[in-house]
């Protein structure tokens, strides 16, 4: 059994529960801080957020209502992330975009934000058809907003029916120095990572590896037997936000 949270950016958090022969396993995981995004189309509603250890959103790093897109290559981060990728189109871009969206959801944990043509104050029926096939190329909402707290953080909650194994991968993305907690106890740390093993041993858990993944890239690799798991990974680089009562674990 492999449990995986995803390492996309434009998913803040997901649950999943799935039956197997000596019952149901389940993996809840939410995601905190770094830089959020979501993609949608017009008519749809965008939404963003910090999580709940990741501060309120402090600035709009990409806001395009209209036909953006990815960039070159040559444009994106060295790390291969694309959040600041994205370019506008200027022959289909909606000028007050990065305003709205800012109004809309700086100084908050999360917001929503309408892919509207109102919304984004382009009411005019002329808005983007010179040079734009509609079917082709329909409008549509890209955004990216940066977290007061820098660094992603990841909140997972798992559980393994009885006579049971799984393998948790958990995304690294960003972090530079990975830091993993279970129920609060240390039980990997990236810089002596043979440190927590009486703590893992305590918490019943299997390995912990630092290890490469061709989906994701770089990983955690955890193996769990039977039980309910609370995870907490972070960068221990990077100056942890307080705990709010938000942060309260999910039931599973």
């Amino acid at each position: 059994l492999e449990l995986r949270p995803s390492g996309a950016y434009a998913l803040s958090g997901a649950s999943v529960t799935v039956d197997l022969p000596h019952g149901t396993a389940r993996l809840s995981w939410v995601r905190s801080g770094g830089r959020q995004h979501d993609k949608v189309s017009e008519g749809e509603t965008a939404r963003l957020s910090c999580g709940p250890s990741g501060g309120r959103i402090s600035a709009v790093s990409f806001a395009s209502f209209g036909t953006p897109s990815i960039g070159s290559p040559s444009d994106l981060p060295s790390d291969g992330r694309r959040s600041d990728g994205f370019e506008t189109d200027p022959a289909c871009h909606a000028l007050r975009s990065s305003q709205a969206v800012a109004e809309a959801c700086v100084g908050r944990n999360s917001c929503e934000v309408p892919a509207t043509r109102v919304f984004f104050g382009e009411r005019g029926s002329l808005f983007c058809t010179t040079r734009r096939d509609p079917l082709a190329s329909p409008l549509r909402l890209w955004l990216t907003v940066a977290c007061e707290v820098a660094a992603d953080s990841l909140r997972v909650e798992a559980g393994v029916p009885v006579g049971s194994t799984a393998r948790l991968l958990l995304p690294l993305r960003g972090m530079a120095t990975p830091h993993l907690r279970e129920s609060g106890r240390s039980v990997y740390l990236a810089t002596d990572p043979s440190a927590s093993s009486a703590a893992r041993k305590a918490n019943r858990l299997g390995s912990v590896q630092l290890t490469e993944d061709e989906r994701t890239g770089r990983i955690l690799a955890v193996e769990l037997p039977s039980g309910l798991f609370d995870f907490d990974l972070s960068d221990a680089a990077t100056p942890r936000a307080a705990s709010s009562a938000t942060e309260a674990a999910i039931s599973v």
